[in-house]
């Protein structure tokens, strides 16, 4: 009977792990508890670790997440999906630019936070998301 182990990365009859599965539970597709199939799946967190834990980019990222929020309470939460053309955050975006280092009269928040947000939402689109 063959399982798949997670620390060797392919399938074995035997591995040098020590992982135990019962000849039942592998029949049945079962392992032991706080089994995670997560081989294969992108690792998202050297991404998000450095953005969220970084003293230098930690005030950026809550600047966006406000400015989101603000966006979210002004024209309801995923209101932005609906804009159409989605050309219209890109002309946003170049706006918010523009005015680099000026504060967003209705947020408070900086220009490049909303500029940020506008490249975000423009990806999400042309990605079809």
């Amino acid at each position: 009977m063959s399982f798949f182990c997670p620390s060797c990365k392919n399938e074995s009859e035997e591995c040098h792990h020590d992982i135990e599965l019962s000849t039942e539970a592998a029949a049945e597709g079962e392992t032991k508890p706080g089994r995670k199939d997560d081989q294969g799946k992108p690792d998202l967190e050297p991404f998000f670790s450095p953005l969220l834990a970084n003293a230098h980019f930690a005030p950026a990222v809550a600047s966006v997440v406000r400015v989101l929020e603000a966006g979210a309470a002004r024209y309801g939460a995923d209101n932005w999906v609906e804009v159409e053309p989605a050309d219209r955050y890109r002309k946003a975006l170049l706006r918010h630019v523009v005015e680099d280092g000026a504060e967003d009269t209705d947020s408070g928040e900086p220009a490049l936070a909303h500029a940020i947000c506008c490249a975000l939402m423009l990806l999400a689109k042309r990605l079809g998301k």
